[in-house]
């Protein structure tokens, strides 16, 4: 059953939607949330369930393994319901070593987004850095080998052919880990011309410093990574630090 929530420009209303490609992206991400004090629930049905004003949801798409036609479909129709159900943030959870139907999901994501916010692009950030995934120069390194030399390349369902961002996401473009003044404006700059920017990541501050910025842009940045962007991402969307 649909329940309509209150209203989605209540008074510093902050309720953020992580969109997963598996049930256990959706559940691990959702629980570093409510790590941080988020009201957080798992959605296990069509449509969510009834969010105060500050909330955190999660939705296992399972849209990995899908064709790319379905998984930009699936993905676009959950975020529209997300939207019509007042979610003012959105965060899609990837595959740390980007298997699966990462690029189509991306596309069905950015397209329902802009419907309410027009002019929204994806910032993407796989790298997971203690778990050993990488990124440097737009290209994906597990423990330092390439993306394609690792288990995911040889994955027998959804298997990694290259480490290059730039492939595996046709038409993003790379920008470097910076501070977070220049990271923002390299960011800006690079999203006149492409919707989706793939930023490198070595360390845990790379991730911190890159959702403090996300945080800065407010809702016409859609952030899409791995659980390891999660964590910093949901302390920096906190109302505690100034955002609504």
């Amino acid at each position: 059953m649909n329940v309509a929530p209150a209203p989605a420009d209540a008074p510093n209303a902050l309720r953020v939607a992580v969109l997963a490609d598996d049930l256990t992206g959706a559940s691990d991400t959702v629980v570093q949330f409510a790590e941080l004090g988020w009201t957080a629930f798992l959605q296990r049905g069509a449509h969510p369930p009834p969010l105060p004003d500050v909330a955190a949801v999660a939705q296992a798409l399972n849209t990995r393994a899908l064709p790319d036609a379905a998984a930009r479909e699936r993905t676009r129709a959950a975020v529209q319901t997300q939207l019509d159900a007042g979610v003012t943030r959105l965060y899609l959870k990837i595959d740390s070593t980007m298997r699966g139907s990462v690029a189509a999901q991306l596309a069905g994501a950015l397209a329902a987004w802009r419907t309410r916010h027009a002019g929204a692009f994806v910032v993407l950030c796989p790298a997971y850095p203690a778990m050993g995934r990488t990124i440097r120069d737009g290209q994906v390194r597990v423990h330092g080998e390439p993306l394609e030399d690792s288990p995911a390349g040889t994955d027998p369902v959804t298997p990694v052919r290259t480490s290059d961002m730039q492939e595996l996401v046709p038409g993003a473009a790379v920008v470097p880990a910076l501070p977070a003044d220049e990271l923002r404006a390299a960011i800006l700059a690079t999203s006149r011309d492409h919707a989706v920017v793939a930023v490198d990541a070595e360390r845990p501050s790379d991730l911190e410093t890159l959702a403090a910025v996300a945080r800065g842009l407010g809702p016409s940045v859609l952030p899409a990574g791995s659980a390891g962007l999660a964590l910093p991402l949901a302390a920096a969307w906190h109302p505690a630090q100034g955002d609504a």
